[in-house]
């Protein structure tokens, strides 16, 4: 049987986790703009920083906590290897699904929350998006590291991805600004789930699903930036609703979802819609 880590060993590790998500994801990359691009670099670029992130907390949050409770178990399981990586793979399709709606309606977004001098907040929010896919991707690819209590490894991989990271704010964000920092923290966040993926495998092997999920990457990439010529007004955002839809179908039709999570899906659905038949009327 697998044993939780004992919390003095939990509480060194997250607390060097938090001291990377602080310095690198909250501050690193205002200080390079503050002293590169000036406030209103930075306010645009923290606006749409904060709809990203809510955006990712919301679909996936409580997904991630159930998840942090029951991997213990399934660590457990005969085909733990498989069962992990499936998990993974729909976690972030959630993710993809929440983060396709923020990038095609990114300029609806900060026009409704701002006035029109944050504009350019809508020019940062897709390469965040992907930057936090990055992230969300290696905080589940270091769930071995926590079961095998080998967590301490996670320090090690800060310390070599947060200067990879700190390197490129220095680099792009004196050129390009907000898109800079935006873009920096994608390439950074990439680097860190890649050292995330090399360590891990090696404490514990999981066989994730790759060709699913980059198929569901790249097609919802493809449907957001297909999304920028849909245009505006009425026929513009249903047209921006028609591809923001289109990717669960494709991945539907295509068999990118596997007929077991169809049926969970399914099964879900028929719940729901009892669940909404015996709701009592107000008529």
């Amino acid at each position: 049987m697998i044993r939780r880590p004992p919390r003095s060993t939990q509480s060194r590790s997250s607390a060097a986790s938090d001291v990377y998500k602080r310095q690198l994801l909250h501050n690193g990359d205002r200080f390079f703009l503050m002293n590169f691009a000036g406030a209103d670099e930075v306010g645009q670029y923290a606006l749409g920083y904060k709809v990203v992130l809510a955006a990712a907390m919301l679909s996936v949050g409580p997904l991630c906590q159930v998840w942090t409770a029951r991997m213990y178990d399934a660590f457990e399981l005969p085909d733990a290897s498989a069962y992990v990586g499936r998990v993974c793979t729909r976690i972030l399709a959630v993710l993809l699904f929440a983060g396709m709606g923020v990038c095609i309606f990114r300029h609806e977004a900060i026009a409704l929350l701002a006035s029109p001098s944050y504009r350019g907040a809508s020019a940062v929010m897709a390469p965040l998006m992907l930057a936090h896919f990055f992230w969300t991707a290696s905080n589940l690819l270091d769930a071995g590291l926590w079961v095998h209590r080998r967590s301490d490894l996670k320090s090690w991989i800060i310390f070599v991805s947060t200067p990879v990271t700190l390197a490129l704010y220095a680099w792009l964000v004196p050129f390009y600004g907000a898109r800079g920092a935006a873009f920096a923290m994608l390439l950074g966040l990439s680097v860190h789930c890649g050292i995330t993926f090399l360590v891990s495998q090696r404490v514990f092997w999981v066989r994730y699903e790759f060709g699913r999920v980059g198929m569901m990457l790249f097609s919802a990439v493809g449907l957001a930036v297909a999304a920028g010529w849909a245009g505006t007004g009425v026929l513009g955002a249903l047209a921006k609703l028609g591809l923001w839809a289109a990717w669960p179908s494709a991945l539907w039709v295509l068999g990118v979802v596997t007929a077991d999570e169809k049926a969970m899906i399914l099964a879900a659905w028929r719940r729901i819609r009892r669940q909404l038949l015996r709701a009592p009327s107000w008529g």
